[in-house]
């Protein structure tokens, strides 16, 4: 079976879907669901492309091309904190950063949400050893920066 074809079924399940379901919201019949599931056929690209959205996963994760769901972009973040929200974000990031670790960090906060988890820790120990914030880290937790000693234990 394709790498395809077990994420459309596991997505079709992760929404409570059936087959009939999925058949009726894409305009297909059941029996081209079983071949999607199956591997026995790949949906064409504008049907992966309606897929996708049905199923608000990104078209790389379908194709088996990234890991991740689904990779917010930095212009989908913006987007999601709002403008206020987004302000105050980077206010607070401006606030806790020298000008230039400021800069260096608003640089590379797009390249950040390509990455995957266990690249972003990596990453982020990398930046704060760069950055003179050895004893300090951070994380972003629901728009909002955490800062984290390195020195204490974490609860």
């Amino acid at each position: 079976m394709s790498l395809t074809a077990d994420r459309i079924k596991k997505q079709r399940k992760k929404n409570n879907l059936t087959m009939q379901d999925l058949a009726e919201k894409m305009g297909v019949s059941k029996t081209t669901i079983v071949e999607w599931e199956n591997g026995k056929r790949e949906p064409k690209q504008d049907v992966i492309d309606k897929l996708s959205e049905f199923l608000d996963v990104d078209k790389a994760y379908l194709l088996g091309l990234q890991k991740e769901e689904k990779i917010i972009s930095l212009a989908n973040f913006i987007m999601e904190l709002g403008n206020e929200r987004f302000t105050k974000f980077f206010n607070e990031l401006r606030t806790n950063f020298s000008e230039q670790d400021y800069d260096n960090l608003t640089n590379i906060v797009s390249a950040y949400s390509l990455l995957d988890n266990e690249d972003r820790i990596f990453f982020t120990k990398s930046m704060a050893l760069k950055s003179g914030l050895i004893d300090r880290t951070f994380k972003a937790e629901n728009g909002k920066i955490v800062f984290i000693d390195n020195d204490k234990p974490s609860s």
